[in-house]
């Protein structure tokens, strides 16, 4: 026994002395070294993006060193307020036909304050606004249904708190197309629906927020954040799709719900909550009940670039099935559910087997394959639909089916899921109906709890099952702001945005956000099928089909004419095109414009085809167009303030390069705007 416990002691005094030869070292690099610059450089996954490196001693570098002090004291000290939501109140509100059924919030930009009315989604990172407009949706209220007030027109100039962000900031991605690095950072954003696109230039203004607390003095904050100066929209963006703008919530640097994170003013993590009757809740800070289910984000192509979970499977009944597991993207901005193709396949078929009802039913004009008619007596058991998510989490659909209805009520129904090609699945807005949705960016969860979406800054938790009853849905009560000299810009269609991926949408997503809206089944009543039909099948088989179907375009051109011989035969031949809604000419501009379902290119040959001279309308706001200007952006025939379209200008390229060249008829770049409107 003695010989063992002296080996035991020799092994210890060896395996010490092995231990302490061992010695660890690590190295401290300044931040500002240039070792960290070329370590910072080497590691960055995005070659567009600058990176900023002040001079040793110089302002700029101690300005740097306190700003990341005071960085690191608000993290210390946590954040400033439990929620904010924006100030003209938390509720989102879906607007129907006229705004895509998307859900929308009031929010306050800029000193004075004006409001604007944006689409909330969680597919993209920037908030932009319509804004200096060239080309933008109508503003006026009377051209839709249900606003009781003009929407707004940005502008910097008129607020105070308002700055241009520089081409070598570290979020301008378009810093490297700059002329200069003092220049104003342009930016361009395609989304994926077709034609669909914004641009204009980042500005730095304060958005108005509200923590719902007692004492008014405190409630309401300015925050600093990051915006488009939306001055060009094409595609949906001009067809009702927010017009007064659109509000990213994704994980990007540039997004508003880092900006706050960062300020130290609430937790990086917000919440969605939208109701049956279309009506809903945002909350930025909010981290959820503790009773809450939660599953992580998942990364794609080794990054965390947009809000995707892993699905273990899909349960139907009390039966989940094999082979169903996936990846979804959690998106507001999309209105159904789609699943990949196996998956789907897999799900529908054991939907279909446990309806036990008669074989499935087409309803004219809807997407879904699976529907089925019922009778007037009996409404048969629709099994449940439950994802499940690692550590056994599992989200049970609200309600998986959509309610079709007919002359005599209700017809039928659809299950309410749809294919999608690739691996990645989308869940949608239906499939999140009901339910406190928590992006918590922070540590990277999406949790989630049945809710009825009432105010967190009154209640101070939501309760856990919905509310029997059906809340109202109004417009905010207080009036918007105006600005002063803002006008409601006439509609227009911008030709084909440069081809590139966006900076803020994942490439994989069948529609971005231009889907409809799942309508409320009481809207459905009041419609009629005939009312919602058209405007379901056009927007959910765009999806896939969006190429085969021609947009409402306006064609601008510059031709040759002398006389009014000259002009009634140029307005009889482009009159004379197939899908030709109107010909409107201005002979004392010598221009052109066309409207109607048409293409560009058949547009200016017809034109060209009467003998004269024509091309695509050429000019563009000279504040587009870099500095110093080169020598064919002169013309001496352009109108006052604008130059010509050159494609080798570094902005103007980004901003406006197509492959159909569509014009504005009644944008700034048009000196007789004023008296056409």
């Amino acid at each position: 026994m003695s010989l063992r416990n002296l080996v035991l002691v020799l092994l210890m005094m060896i395996s010490a002395h092995q231990a302490m030869s061992i010695a660890f070292t690590s190295r401290i690099l300044h931040r500002f070294s240039e070792e960290m610059k070329a370590l910072r450089v080497s590691r960055s996954t995005n070659t567009s993006v600058r990176v900023s490196w002040p001079e040793k001693g110089s302002m700029e570098y101690y300005q740097e060193l306190v700003s990341g002090d005071f960085q690191r004291q608000k993290m210390k000290l946590g954040s400033r307020f439990q929620l904010l939501f924006p100030s003209e109140g938390s509720k989102t509100i879906a607007l129907g036909n006229d705004f895509g059924w998307l859900h929308y919030a009031w929010i306050d930009i800029g000193t004075p304050s004006v409001s604007f009315l944006v689409a909330l989604d969680a597919g993209s990172d920037l908030l932009w606004v319509p804004c200096d407009c060239i080309q933008c949706a109508p503003l006026s209220a009377s051209y839709y249904g249900s606003l009781d007030k003009d929407l707004n027109e940005y502008r910097p100039s008129s607020s105070s708190t308002s700055k241009h962000i520089s081409c070598s900031h570290n979020l301008c991605e378009s810093g490297q197309s700059c002329q200069s690095p003092k220049q104003s950072c342009p930016y361009v954003i395609d989304y994926l629906t077709e034609n669909t696109s914004s641009s204009g230039l980042l500005i730095q203004d304060v958005l108005h927020l509200s923590s719902g607390c007692e004492n008014s003095s405190n409630c309401t904050i300015q925050a600093p954040v990051v915006l488009g100066c939306g001055m060009k929209q094409s595609g949906g963006y001009l067809s009702g799709v927010a017009p007064d703008g659109l509000f990213g919530l994704g994980l990007g640097e540039i997004s508003v719900l880092s900006s706050l994170a960062k300020e130290g003013l609430v937790q990086n993590s917000f919440s969605l909550c939208f109701n049956e009757d279309g009506s809903g809740r945002i909350f930025f800070g909010d981290e959820g009940p503790a009773s809450q289910q939660m599953t992580s984000f998942v990364l794609l192509d080794g990054k965390y670039e947009a809000y995707i979970v892993g699905v273990e499977a899909c349960c139907i009944g009390n039966s989940c099935l094999e082979q169903t597991s996936f990846k979804a993207l959690i998106d507001s901005g999309t209105s159904f559910t789609y699943l990949p193709e196996e998956v789907y396949e897999n799900v529908v078929m054991e939907f279909d087997k446990r309806l036990n009802t008669t074989s499935t039913v087409t309803f004219k004009g809807y997407p879904w394959k699976y529907c089925y008619k019922i009778s007037a007596d009996a409404m048969p058991k629709v099994p449940s639909v439950k994802l499940l998510f690692p550590l056994n989490n599992s989200f049970v659909v609200h309600d998986p089916v959509f309610p079709i209805y007919g002359d005599q009520g209700l017809a039928g129904f659809c299950f309410a899921i749809l294919p999608t090609d690739g691996d990645i699945g989308i869940l949608g807005q239906n499939y999140m109906t009901g339910y406190r949705m928590v992006f918590d960016r922070e540590n990277l969860k999406l949790s989630w709890s049945r809710a009825n979406c009432q105010d967190l800054s009154n209640e101070k938790k939501m309760p856990l099952a919905p509310s029997k009853e059906t809340p109202p849905n109004p417009l905010p009560a207080n009036e918007q702001q105006s600005v002063s000299g803002g006008h409601a810009v006439a509609p227009a269609v911008a030709g084909r945005a440069p081809s590139k991926p966006s900076a803020a949408t994942p490439c994989f997503i069948p529609s971005c956000f231009y889907t409809v809206r799942l309508l409320h089944l009481l809207l459905l009543r009041e419609m009629g099928v005939g009312g919602t039909l058209e405007y379901l099948s056009d927007l959910v088989g765009s999806s896939h089909k969006h190429k085969k179907k021609k947009q409402l375009q306006t064609v601008e051109l510059k031709v040759r004419m002398d006389c009014d011989g000259c002009e009634l035969k140029v307005k009889n031949a482009l009159s004379s095109l197939s899908g030709v809604k109107s010909v409107e000419i201005n002979r004392k501009q010598q221009k052109v414009t066309v409207t109607g379902y048409v293409e560009a290119s058949k547009v200016l040959k017809k034109a060209k085809s009467t003998g004269k001279k024509a091309e695509i309308w050429p000019y563009v706001p000279y504040s587009l167009v870099a500095q110093p200007y080169i020598a064919q952006a002169y013309d001496k025939k352009a109108p006052p303030g604008y130059v010509r379209n050159v494609e080798q200008t570094a902005i103007t390229a980004s901003v406006t390069k197509y492959e159909d060249p569509y014009m504005n008829m009644f944008s700034d770049d048009n000196p007789n705007a004023c008296s056409i409107m």
